[in-house]
């Protein structure tokens, strides 16, 4: 199953984001406190990551990213 597009309503800060249009790369911009990240989760809602489930990413360090 692929997300192609979702739609958060009445959650935090942000009271209606519209239809988003997610494709393989998508990037979210805004100020500070604009509720970007109200946005991600808002959408977790609907499928909660798990980390304990994850065990590579105890692996990774932000040092390897750049």
């Amino acid at each position: 199953m692929k997300l192609v597009a979702f739609r958060v309503q009445n959650y935090k800060k942000v009271q209606d984001s519209g239809s988003v249009t997610v494709r393989d790369l998508t990037a979210f911009v805004g100020k500070n406190e604009a509720g970007k990240s109200a946005l991600f989760r808002g959408l977790s809602k609907l499928n909660p990551f798990r980390w304990r489930k994850v065990r590579w990413a105890k692996r990774i360090s932000t040092s390897a990213l750049y």
